[in-house]
């Protein structure tokens, strides 16, 4: 999906892409691998310099599904970069982040929900699926 969106043509928006390659096998997909803290950095500072270089206003980003390790690493990449932009959009191509935060302590919930907190506009894949941009505050 991302990639059909990259590959849109746009009259008045250039689109910056910041590639997160953290699964490299379908098998890793929601584990840890100390690899993928290496690229956690290499996103961040490519945030970051994509921001300073090309001073974009909307952020968009795709949080992970209900996994523990994909929603630390969402926490992690959003508390260091969303204050950046004006607008943050959230596309959900996975389901079920709003039941996850139910369904942990009191205290987690707290710390990983001022990572997703209040997104500005949150895009759902399907009318079916569950509104996670609803249960975040999201403003559209």
């Amino acid at each position: 999906m991302i990639q059909n969106f990259l590959e849109g043509e746009y009259r008045y928006i250039e689109l910056i892409h910041v590639r997160m390659n953290f699964s490299h096998e379908l098998d890793s997909a929601g584990k840890f691998r100390f690899a993928k803290l290496i690229e956690l950095v290499r996103v961040i500072v490519n945030i970051y310099r994509c921001k300073f270089i090309y001073r974009p206003d909307v952020f968009y980003y795709p949080p992970s599904g209900p996994r523990f390790f994909p929603v630390i690493r969402d926490m992690v990449i959003l508390g260091l970069t969303r204050w950046l932009f004006r607008t943050v959009v959230f596309h959900f191509h996975a389901s079920g982040l709003s039941e996850y935060f139910q369904n942990i302590n009191p205290l987690s919930r707290t710390i990983l929900r001022q990572a997703f907190v209040h997104p500005d506009m949150a895009i759902h894949i399907s009318n079916n699926a569950p509104r996670g941009g609803l249960s975040l505050g999201c403003k559209y």
